[in-house]
């Protein structure tokens, strides 16, 4: 079973990767999220702050959360990578 943050963070990544969310989108609030979701705010803080550092997401103090204007590359490049790394292994 997958922790709840890492859940956040891999609906995260599916929804900019389908175009769902797309550069400049704001994200839900992380009171919002607690809210609906019932999910302590301190897991979706880990899961945002984990997003932003992978460039995919950034804070705006006093404006909430948005989608990174390269993210979408970003998940591209990660997923060509692990591509890269499968077709090497495989062929060995």
């Amino acid at each position: 079973r997958q922790p709840v943050y890492e859940q956040i963070i891999v609906q995260m990544e599916r929804f900019i990767l389908s175009g769902a969310l797309k550069a400049g989108d704001q994200i839900p609030s992380v009171r919002n999220v607690a809210l609906t979701h019932s999910i302590n705010p301190r897991t979706i803080l880990k899961a945002y702050s984990d997003l932003d550092t992978k460039g995919l997401i950034q804070s705006i103090p006093g404006k909430g959360y948005f989608v990174c204007r390269d993210a979408l590359e970003v998940l591209e490049k990660k997923n060509m990578d692990r591509l890269q790394t499968l077709s090497t292994v495989l062929s060995e």
